[in-house]
């Protein structure tokens, strides 16, 4: 009989499986390892994500005008309900001590400036800021002038900020605008006797236009003659010659004469022609005046000397 003593076949292989069950287990633990304290540290430090609002202002505040000029007053619009307000003013920076109503007037602004209000109550303070603008220009007057048989419009017109001001004209004759025509004169052939001219002017400055400015109507009435000729004031040879040239704005018939003229001076009534020949022996300052005038009475006039030496 063998000696050596023999486990069960079946007994070997119980012992065989619970030898594959823990190598297993400890295969399970390796493919999860623990975390160190480092990495715990680091979770536990990681921030938490927390939601904000953000703090309304406690007074809702509204300037007018939005961008106010040099002359303007400034008023503050504050929803408040009951509450007593406080009002503090700043120009630039510069408190008005003085200043405590919700308006700021009378202060002559400058263009540019910054003005600032600040509003406190119960509810805690706010504060608003506005830039003061450019002034447009603004025509006060026009005057009418008749210069050359033309009709001239002057404006009259202010800037509160001193800029230089430009002015754009639109011409109207008989309630019809005439085109052409971007100037303060108007042209004598443009216009009849009995017509109705207005002017619209428009003033400029660098950043804006004023508002328009209509001039009252003129009516054109009749026009005096316009002399266009200058007179010679020098003599050559023995007699002085003087061709006056004038126009009648209206188309109407003109005569000149002479008013005040040396003796042996005369002019053509018709065409102009002066003619004076010199007489002998006589020297000095001889004064002539010459007059055109129309079928209506209109009339225009010349004035100049003659130096006349001893020959």
């Amino acid at each position: 009989m063998n000696r050596h003593f023999r486990l069960p076949v079946l007994f070997q292989l119980f012992l065989l499986c619970c030898a594959l069950s823990v190598t297993g287990c400890r295969n399970k633990q390796n493919d999860h390892p623990q975390e160190t304290p480092a990495a715990t540290s680091a979770k536990a430090a990681a921030p938490i994500a927390e939601a904000t609002t953000m703090r309304p202002l406690p007074y809702q505040l509204k300037i007018i005008p939005e961008v106010p000029a040099v002359n303007d007053c400034i008023v503050v619009s504050v929803a408040s309900g009951s509450e007593t307000l406080i009002y503090r003013w700043e120009i630039n920076g510069k408190i008005k001590l003085n200043e405590s109503e919700a308006h700021l007037c009378d202060q002559q602004f400058k263009r540019g400036d910054l003005v600032t209000v600040t509003v406190s109550g119960e509810s805690g303070q706010s504060q608003q800021s506005v830039r003061i603008g450019n002034t447009p220009p603004e025509i006060i007057r026009t005057t009418w002038k008749i210069e050359g048989g033309n009709y001239l419009i002057v404006p009259e017109a202010r800037d509160l900020d001193g800029d230089d001001i430009s002015f754009s004209y639109q011409w109207v004759i008989n309630g019809n605008e005439i085109s052409g025509i971007d100037s303060a004169s108007l042209p004598a052939n443009r216009f009849l006797q009995g017509d109705e001219i207005e002017v619209v002017v428009t003033p400029s400055d660098l950043e804006s236009q004023g508002k328009v400015y209509r001039s009252k109507a003129a009516s054109v009435g009749n026009t005096p003659p316009v002399i266009l000729s200058t007179a010679p004031e020098t003599i050559t040879g023995n007699e002085y010659r003087y061709d006056v040239q004038a126009k009648d704005p209206n188309n109407d018939e003109i005569r000149y004469s002479l008013e005040n003229a040396p003796a042996g001076m005369v002019i053509n009534e018709k065409t102009g022609e002066i003619r004076w020949p010199l007489p002998v022996g006589v020297a000095g300052r001889h004064k002539v005046r010459i007059v055109v005038q129309d079928a209506l009475g209109a009339m225009a006039t010349q004035t100049f000397s003659l130096d006349l030496k001893q020959q």
